[in-house]
C-alpha cells in the first residue's frame, strides 16, 4: 500500500473488533482485532461533518484535568471550579483555561472526583489540536472497537464488512454526492452503504458471486432495504421507503482470455506449416486476424447494435457469443461525459448520444445502414439527423458509416477511423 498510495500519505492504523471465532481454534489465542489502513492523498483537513460522531454518555471516560508541568505563579496555577479556587497536584497544571472550565461546567463535563481528590473532565483536550476537533463530543480516535466490524448473515464471506463500519468510513471522508469506489467489492457492503448515504459509487468485482450476491443486494437497496444502517435514526432521514430508489448499470469488461477466444485465423495451410517462429506469429496476429471482431471489425459496425464477441462468463466451459455495447465502448475511449441518450426510429434504429468533452458539445450518431442505400435514403437520413441534433447545438458530430451529412454549425467526423485509432492506442 505504501508503494501504491505513497508512504508519505499514510495517516493511521485503525483498530477493529474482529467479532467472530474461526473454526478449529484449539491451541492459540483467538484473534480479537483487525485493522483498517488509512491513507490520505491531501495533507489538509480531510474529515467531514459526518465523521464527528456524538459520543454517548455511557461511552465517555472521565479523565484527569491536570497535566505535567507546574506553572511559576499562583495566578497561573489556580482555577475556579464551581465557584471555589483549586490548585493542581504538585508538579502539574490545569489543562483547560478558566473560560473553558466555565463552559464545560454548564455542559456537565466537569466533576470533582470524590474518591481521588482531583478534578475530571470528559474529553481529551490536547494542546495544538485543530480547532474543529477541540469539542470533546466530536473526538474520533483510532479505536473503533465500539462497533462491530463484520456481519455474519452472509455465509459466502467470512469477513463481510458490517454496514455500520462502512458508514463511519464513508461519512468520515466524503460528503453527499461524492464518489466512493471499491476495487474489491466482495459482498457489496461499500456500494450498499454509499447509496444509503446518498453518495455516488462504483464497485469492481470479478467473482461469480457478483450476480448471486452483489447484483441482488443492490437491487434490494434501490427498492428499500430495511437492514443494516437503514435502522439508524440519521440514515432514516435520508434513506427510507419514500426516498429510496435510483438506478445503476453494470458492465462486463473484456478479459484477456476473451481476446484469445475471439482470435480467428484465416485458413492458410501453407502458412500454418511455416508457423514456427516469432516473425510468423506476429504476421498472423497483425494480418491474418485483422478482420477478427476482437480487433474491431469495421465491416461489423454497419450494424453497431448487433456486434458480437465470444465471452466466457464462467470459469470453465465454452464461451458464448453475446452482443457487445459498441456505442458505450466508444464513449469511454473518446472520454465523453454523457449528458443525454435518446433512441429514435426513422425506418431504422438511431441512437443519439449527447455529451461534453473539454468544454465542447459532442454528438455521436449511431444507426444501422447497408450498401444498398440510394440517394433518397441518404437524403432522408441527413434531414432526420439534422432535425434531432438541432436543439443540442453540437460543436462536433460523430457519425458511423456512409453519410451525406454536411456541416451546419458543427464539424463532422466519422466514427470508424477514430474508433480504430483509439483502440490501437489502447492496445
Amino acid at each position: 500500500m505504501d508503494e501504491i498510495f505513497g508512504k508519505e500519505n499514510f495517516r493511521n492504523e485503525i483498530v477493529l473488533k474482529r467479532g467472530y471465532v474461526p473454526k478449529g481454534m484449539t491451541n492459540q489465542y483467538i484473534t480479537g482485532t483487525d485493522y483498517l489502513m488509512f491513507y490520505g492523498k491531501n495533507k489538509e483537513r480531510i474529515f467531514f461533518i459526518g465523521s464527528k460522531r456524538k459520543i454517548k454518555e455511557e461511552e465517555r471516560q472521565w479523565i484527569s484535568l491536570d497535566m505535567p508541568g507546574q506553572r511559576k505563579t499562583y495566578e497561573l496555577q489556580v482555577r475556579y471550579f464551581f465557584g471555589k479556587p483549586w490548585l493542581p497536584p504538585k508538579g502539574q497544571h490545569w489543562g483547560l483555561s478558566q473560560e473553558k472550565i466555565n463552559e464545560y461546567e454548564k455542559k456537565g463535563w466537569i466533576r470533582i472526583n470524590p474518591n481521588r481528590t482531583y478534578i475530571d473532565t470528559q474529553g481529551n483536550i490536547v494542546k495544538g489540536m485543530p480547532e474543529y476537533l477541540k469539542e470533546p463530543e466530536l473526538l474520533l480516535d483510532t479505536n473503533w472497537t465500539d462497533i462491530k466490524s463484520y456481519e455474519t448473515h452472509n455465509t459466502f464471506f467470512q469477513t463481510e464488512n458490517s454496514e455500520i463500519l462502512l458508514k463511519r468510513v464513508i461519512e468520515g471522508v466524503s460528503n453527499e454526492g461524492d464518489l466512493v469506489m471499491d476495487f474489491f467489492l466482495g459482498s457489496g457492503t461499500t456500494t450498499a452503504v454509499a447509496h444509503k448515504l446518498k453518495r455516488k459509487w462504483i464497485g469492481v468485482e470479478m467473482g461469480e458471486h457478483f450476480r448471486t450476491v452483489v447484483l441482488r443486494r443492490m437491487k434490494k437497496v434501490l427498492y428499500y432495504d430495511k437492514s443494516g444502517i437503514s435502522k439508524e435514526k440519521d440514515v432514516k432521514e435520508r434513506y427510507n421507503e419514500k426516498t429510496a430508489g435510483g438506478f445503476f448499470k453494470y458492465q462486463i469488461l473484456e478479459q484477456y482470455e476473451d481476446t484469445l477466444d475471439n482470435i480467428e485465423l484465416k485458413e492458410n495451410q501453407k502458412a500454418q506449416e511455416l508457423f514456427k517462429n516469432e516473425y510468423l506469429l506476429k504476421y498472423f496476429l497483425n494480418f491474418e486476424t485483422r478482420e477478427s471482431p476482437y480487433l474491431l471489425n469495421i465491416e461489423m459496425l454497419k450494424n453497431p447494435f448487433a456486434y458480437k464477441l465470444k465471452v466466457n462468463l464462467n470459469e470453465v466451459g465454452e464461451p458464448q457469443e453475446m452482443v457487445i455495447d459498441i456505442p458505450e465502448t466508444f464513449n469511454y475511449l473518446l472520454g465523453l461525459k454523457v449528458k443525454k441518450i435518446k433512441v429514435r426510429n426513422n425506418g431504422r434504429k438511431y441512437l443519439f448520444i449527447l455529451g461534453e468533452k473539454q468544454g465542447r458539445n459532442i454528438a455521436v450518431v449511431w444507426r444501422k445502414y447497408d450498401d444498398n442505400w440510394g440517394e433518397d435514403d441518404f437524403k432522408k437520413d441527413k434531414e432526420f439527423i439534422i432535425k434531432e441534433l438541432e436543439p443540442w447545438e453540437p460543436h462536433i458530430v460523430y457519425v458511423n458509416g456512409q453519410s451525406v451529412l454536411t456541416p451546419q454549425n458543427w464539424e463532422i467526423r466519422y466514427i470508424e477511423p477514430e474508433f480504430k485509432k483509439l483502440m490501437e492506442v489502447l492496445s
